[in-house]
């Protein structure tokens, strides 16, 4: 099975704290958002995370080998007049979460009002859509606006043109990750990693448990306000269903596409048929940490 994660904006480091300990043991402090990185490949990053309670945003650079991170600049931000994460269009708020950048529009291509340019975010991402969040147009732009307010957006972050200037160097589209948090959270190292492991745990158990037709442990993974948007079916019409029709194994030649966000993960299986004459198969489960746990709060199966 391939594999590879979706990270569209998971890094997201305010601070990375070494306790005076010796090389072996020593403990790194991070934000809870790096719970994203802990399954990349990938041995290095630049970084923009904007913490919306302090109104600031950071550019750093975080290295997994070796384990170093360093702050190459703080800024001032203004984002969503309304306050907590958006959830629908016009509704004043910033969203909360992990995003790609898409593209950089250019001042020439917009309104003054957006100042010296805007990096284009993916909001809504698949895990916004999955949880019926709405909007479009967040954005990372500039202001004409001489008096630097806070909480006085749209819903975008918005910064001095100078910021701007300065960030073309270091944001680069479908590569740098953008984090926007209310408040960052600080967590070991190795927590995040026992977290990874128990996700993976968890969802191999599920996999097992689809596989051997085990329905009393199968259905243990949903969560009682499990949805199934395509059937329109709640938990106990969903339960009833596969009782009835039998469970659907997972085929082994598939690549997994992961996109995880605060207590979300994303999971994308889709077969791989390598026929021209065939759609491959796509199942998508949403993943909610609760009580400790993870479990599927919504399933969507289609072909693409």
């Amino acid at each position: 099975m391939l594999e590879k994660w979706i990270l569209p904006g998971s890094l997201f480091l305010l601070m990375l704290l070494v306790l005076p300990l010796s090389a072996e043991k020593r403990e790194l402090l991070v934000p809870e958002d790096l719970f994203s990185l802990c399954f990349n490949e990938e041995k290095e990053w630049t970084l923009f995370i904007a913490e919306l309670s302090e109104q600031k945003a950071y550019l750093s650079h975080f290295s997994k080998s070796p384990l170093q991170y360093s702050i190459i600049r703080e800024f001032e931000i203004s984002s969503g007049k309304q306050k907590g994460a958006k959830r629908s269009e016009w509704d004043l708020r910033t969203p909360i979460g992990c995003y790609q950048i898409l593209q950089f529009r250019h001042q020439n291509t917009l309104q003054e009002k957006f100042g010296t340019g805007a990096f284009i975010l993916d909001y809504p991402n698949l895990i916004d859509r999955a949880l019926n969040k709405s909007g479009s147009g967040i954005w990372i732009h500039g202001t004409d606006k001489i008096e630097f307010i806070d909480f006085d957006s749209e819903g975008c972050i918005r910064m001095k043109n100078n910021d701007i200037n300065f960030l073309k160097q270091y944001l680069a589209p479908r590569k740098t990750p953008v984090f926007i948090t209310d408040k960052i959270s600080l967590k070991k190292i190795s927590t995040l990693e026992l977290m990874k492991s128990e996700w993976e745990d968890r969802y191999n158990n599920w996999i097992s448990a689809q596989n051997n037709n085990n329905l009393e442990l199968f259905f243990q993974f949903y969560h009682p306000a499990f949805q199934d948007p395509d059937m329109n079916m709640d938990l106990s019409r969903w339960m009833l269903f596969q009782k009835e029709n039998g469970l659907h194994n997972l085929p082994e030649n598939r690549e997994r596409e992961i996109l995880q966000q605060g207590k979300y993960i994303l999971v994308r299986d889709k077969e791989i048929t390598n026929n021209e004459n065939k759609k491959d198969g796509v199942i998508e489960t949403l993943w909610k940490l609760h009580d400790s746990n993870w479990f599927i709060i919504r399933e969507n199966r289609f072909t693409e």
